[in-house]
């Protein structure tokens, strides 16, 4: 289970930290994507790696490829991947305690 809650504007923090961590860019703008940042293929799979090291989560690859890598695309994956494994996460303790 994630680490930290990934609202949409924290999930945005935690991208723009694995950004930073991966490629040196501090506060990349949404709108920026990979390539811009100049990153490559290996770079959005370190920053699958990092965000997964900085949510608990298990990410899968394709989050960050190419034509859905802004900033503000990963975080809104992450937004909703976190969102669905809450949900997941509330229908199996509702179904441990009935």
């Amino acid at each position: 289970m994630s680490l930290i809650d990934l609202t949409p504007d924290n999930a945005l923090m935690t991208v723009r930290t694995a950004v930073e961590t991966v490629l040196g860019v501090r506060n990349a703008a949404p709108t920026a994507t990979i390539a811009m940042l100049d990153g490559d293929s290996l770079d959005r799979l370190e920053i699958v790696l990092a965000l997964e090291e900085l949510t608990g989560l298990d990410l899968p690859e394709v989050m960050v490829s190419t034509g859905r890598d802004t900033v503000g695309d990963i975080a809104e994956a992450l937004s909703n991947i976190w969102a669905r494994a809450q949900a997941r996460s509330n229908r199996f303790a509702d179904h441990n305690r009935t």
